[in-house]
């Protein structure tokens, strides 16, 4: 078995990434194009690997590499840097993906030649490395005596075991459902709003990743934590993301103005993830109602697509989420100090 690092920023996709994320059906994050859109971001570099055994790709590790400079790219080898392990723009699982025949020992493995691989690349000036949005399932494969394991924000999962939106709202709590049906019609009646909903929007151009791209910023500014580290996301990764077949995005315009919100579906044939959502604060302008017409929305996609078995909402806000029928699923990271990363004790 093998790792291989790469940069997206000058290397080609590598040889059989893209087979391996369609066969192990991976969502729209996880495609390389994506994730080389994020490697133009000013604030971080991305590292990439594909693993291989035989031959034969059998996982994927993507990684983000942050500095201390505000608004420009970190400089490995001339400033202290940290690795953090994750997907960006995806809070659903870990930053690395194993096909299921790899058991969990070689994982353990790769993940450590991984390691190994990015301090040589990084240089001295890496200070370790932060694995994030962990199961407890995950845990194993990249804790180790040296490493520091932390509870993280509460993620979601909820059974798709109803086949419509009006299903899903009679399986709520009363006041929960009364809400979002008074919420629905609010929005319904709103003449000034434009709600465009569909996958691969190619409707959408270079202004409207802009905002996107904007708006995301300022909602994730709000939310952020010392602990969570927020890295913007360019206007590419948008348009590389939201043009793809199996995301479903859903915008919310004030009528021929601005964009006040906006949210996404990353689709799949059994386990659809909700992507991002960012609205502009109603306290700062915004519209109230949309968060939650949001949900109804996507929920009404996923019910009328069949096939679906469990939809995951990601990670925060857990306490609206579990409101809206999701049950908690902890999450944790793992920080690996330099001097422990790479070794396999």
């Amino acid at each position: 078995m093998g790792v291989e690092l790469v940069d997206p920023r000058s290397d080609p996709e590598p040889s059989g990434w893209r087979e391996f994320h369609r066969d192990e059906g991976l969502t729209a994050p996880w495609s390389y194009d994506v994730i080389r859109e994020v490697a133009g971001s000013a604030r971080a570099g991305v590292l990439p690997a594909l693993f291989h055994d035989g031959g034969r790709p059998c996982g994927i590790a993507i990684g983000l590499y942050l500095g201390l400079g505000r608004g420009r790219r970190p400089r490995p080898r001339r400033e202290p840097v940290l690795l953090d392990v994750r997907v960006p723009g995806y809070s659903h699982g870990p930053g690395w993906h194993f096909a299921s025949w790899v058991p969990p020992e070689r994982r353990r493995q790769l993940l450590r030649a991984y390691e190994r691989a990015v301090l040589a690349w990084l240089g001295k000036g890496c200070a370790g490395l932060v694995y994030r949005g962990l199961t407890a399932a995950d845990l194993p494969v990249v804790a180790r005596r040296a490493a520091f394991t932390q509870a993280a924000a509460t993620s979601g999962s909820m059974p798709v075991t109803w086949s419509s939106a009006e299903e899903w709202l009679g399986s709520l709590r009363a006041s929960r459902r009364k809400d979002l049906r008074r919420q629905r019609r609010i929005v319904a009646r709103s003449a000034d709003l434009e709600v465009e909903i569909g996958a691969g929007r190619a409707d959408l151009g270079p202004g409207e990743h802009e905002e996107m791209a904007r708006l995301h910023d300022d909602h994730e500014l709000r939310l952020k934590s010392v602990w969570e580290p927020y890295v913007p996301l360019p206007a590419s990764y948008f348009a590389a993301l939201h043009g793809r077949p199996d995301v479903v995005t859903a915008t919310y315009r004030e009528r021929q103005g601005r964009l006040l919100a906006f949210g996404a579906l990353l689709d799949h044939p059994t386990h659809p993830k909700l992507g991002s959502w960012a609205a502009i604060d109603p306290g700062e302008g915004g519209r109230k109602h949309l968060y939650f017409y949001h949900y109804l929305r996507l929920i009404d996609h996923v019910a009328g697509s069949g096939g679906r078995r469990e939809l995951s909402a990601g990670q925060g806000m857990f306490e609206v989420k579990g409101s809206l029928g999701f049950q908690p699923v902890p999450m944790w990271r793992v920080v690996v100090p330099r001097w422990a990363a790479g070794r396999t004790a």
